[in-house]
């Protein structure tokens, strides 16, 4: 752990070797208050942190390495964070080690804490009314089997269009995250690293001790983690200030070459290819993604060569939108 019980990554947030954050919703936070979960498990019981922030709408990323995720972050403000501290929950007391909260179905979720309540009173109103319908029925309470076939049964008929499905609708089965629309707000929903556990939140806060971030980390970054190129960023370009998203660009070229989908010669230099890359990145013509790569690359000296087709390129590039955008 770094400074104060939190992981030292977090300091180099957008440098970690091999991790490339990608959009994964706006959260709607219109009591200021954050909860956290595993949505699919304890929504209704969302422990909710102590520390409030103002009411509003902010955008939610995760930070995706080999194919799982190693972070979800709440973009609280702009500036970078001078330090970190853990995210204590408000029902929480006193106790040894970092607080976090538990996974049993490999999701966990950003949502705002009035959310979660109208959701528990929600459920408590569903079940009362079908535990009424058992009853009217006849059943025998007694009858465990029988019993719990005909909640499950009254439960499909009066809530048909389950958390689960709604997710999975929204892209979380085939992708890393998800939102969905909840009574007064909505929840955004993501993956959990390599599935179940326990896992810890950080306030990343400014000189002035406001929250600029809250991180959940999902235990995939080791403190002696190696860029997987077995190599660093590479220098500054000469009039270009190196920041996460021209770093994570580089990281890109690199992997292309690596993979022999760029010929090149001695004129090519990667820092050239990572700037073409951005700017292709920030066209506003999505459905052209790959062919604006390409082009892009093409422009570059000492590109002889792009052997990727615009499906494969599109795909490797696509997680940078979710910094620029």
């Amino acid at each position: 752990m770094g400074s104060g019980d939190s992981p030292a990554f977090l300091s180099r947030l957008w440098l970690v070797p091999g991790v490339v954050e990608s959009a994964a919703g706006e959260l709607q936070l219109p009591s200021g208050r954050v909860a956290a979960c595993d949505p699919l498990t304890s929504l209704a019981n969302a422990p909710v942190f102590a520390r409030a922030v103002a009411a509003g709408t902010y955008r939610v990323f995760v930070g995706v390495m080999d194919g799982d995720v190693a972070w979800a972050r709440l973009a609280l403000g702009d500036g970078p964070a001078a330090r970190w501290e853990p995210g204590a929950f408000a029902a929480e007391s006193p106790r040894e080690g970092v607080p976090g909260y538990g996974v049993d179905s490999g999701t966990g979720c950003f949502v705002d804490a009035g959310v979660a309540a109208r959701w528990r009173e929600h459920q408590d109103r569903l079940g009362a009314e079908v535990t009424k319908r058992i009853a009217a029925a006849g059943i025998d309470p007694h009858d465990g089997e029988r019993w719990h076939e005909a909640y499950q049964r009254i439960l499909r008929e009066l809530d048909p269009e389950t958390l689960h499905a709604r997710l999975n609708a929204a892209g979380l089965e085939r992708g890393f995250a998800a939102s969905v629309p909840l009574d007064g707000g909505n929840l955004v929903a993501f993956r959990t690293g390599a599935g179940d556990g326990v896992y810890a939140s950080f306030w990343g806060l400014d000189g002035g001790g406001a929250p600029v971030a809250l991180v959940t980390d999902f235990g995939l970054v080791r403190e002696d983690e190696e860029d997987e190129d077995g190599e660093d960023a590479g220098p500054e370009p000469e009039g270009t200030q190196v920041g996460p998203l021209f770093v994570a660009a580089l990281k890109v070229v690199k992997r292309l070459r690596a993979d022999g989908l760029l010929e090149t010669s001695r004129r090519f230099k990667d820092e050239a290819a990572a700037e073409a890359l951005l700017t292709a990145l920030s066209s506003d013509e999505p459905a052209r993604l790959g062919e604006a790569v390409v082009e892009a690359l093409l422009e570059v000296p000492g590109v002889e060569e792009v052997f990727a087709d615009d499906a494969e390129l599109e795909r490797r590039v696509r997680p940078l939108l979710g910094v620029i955008r």
